[in-house]
């Protein structure tokens, strides 16, 4: 949550954003200082506080919990005319544009239909939608889901009008079984995948798991000078 919000005040400054949080992460982000965001925290997730993803699982409420993103764009498009949901563990690098004429935007995996057809075609972690009853859509198709609450996505591009975001948003590790480093490349202004500017990439940067690709961006980032802050945030 810390990089996320730093990177986006840093990338978009004046950002409207909205979180919700539990007591513990409120009282971070109420530590941050000099944040540039128009900035909102709704504290309603302290039933989940302290649970990893295994342990929701094996309770059975780790929909619920992934629906709490529905719940969120309910609550800014009671107030707003759009909003784009984005997950927590992302580092935003370039400002955020949205596809035009359209009610709803998602994010590809852009990975094989072997992984696709398993874990959904689209990811849960960026979602944009102009249409209120939307978020509805999702959490009822969410419950026949193959997978969570991304399977269900699909099933939302079929009745609204559906763009995607393209391959530079939202990159992660997930694309590293079709993708090699060679895509990636520096100059002083920017960091890019396949000769595009990359808006944000999505990864835990904590995670040894995920070591090949994030100390890929980290080094992309040391290397371009108009980025280097961001590299001083992720450290």
């Amino acid at each position: 949550m810390k990089v996320f919000l730093l990177s986006l005040s840093y990338s978009n400054p004046g950002s409207t954003v909205v979180i919700f949080v539990d007591t513990y992460v409120r009282a971070m982000v109420d530590s941050l200082t000099n944040l540039k965001l128009n900035l909102t925290m709704v504290c309603n997730l302290n039933s989940y506080s302290n649970k990893t993803r295994q342990q929701m699982e094996r309770q059975g409420i780790w929909s619920l919990f992934q629906m709490t993103k529905s719940e969120l764009l309910d609550h800014c498009l009671a107030m707003y005319p759009d909003a784009l949901f984005l997950d927590s563990d992302i580092c935003v690098i370039n400002e955020i544009d949205i596809p035009e004429s359209c009610e709803l935007a998602l994010s590809p995996h852009y990975i094989s239909a072997r992984v696709t057809d398993v874990h959904g075609y689209y990811n849960g972690g960026c979602v944009w939608t102009s249409n209120k009853t939307m978020p509805e859509k999702w959490r009822m198709y969410t419950k026949t889901s193959r997978y969570y609450d991304q399977a269900s996505l699909e099933d939302c591009a079929k009745i609204f009008k559906t763009k995607e975001f393209d391959t530079n948003y939202n990159i992660s590790w997930w694309r590293e079984d079709l993708d090699v480093a060679s895509y990636y490349t520096v100059d002083q202004h920017n960091i890019y995948y396949k000769n595009r500017p990359i808006i944000f990439v999505h990864t835990h940067f904590n995670q040894n798991a995920f070591a090949h690709f994030n100390n890929l961006i980290r080094t992309l980032l040391r290397r371009c000078e108009s980025k280097r802050e961001l590299a001083h945030i992720l450290a």
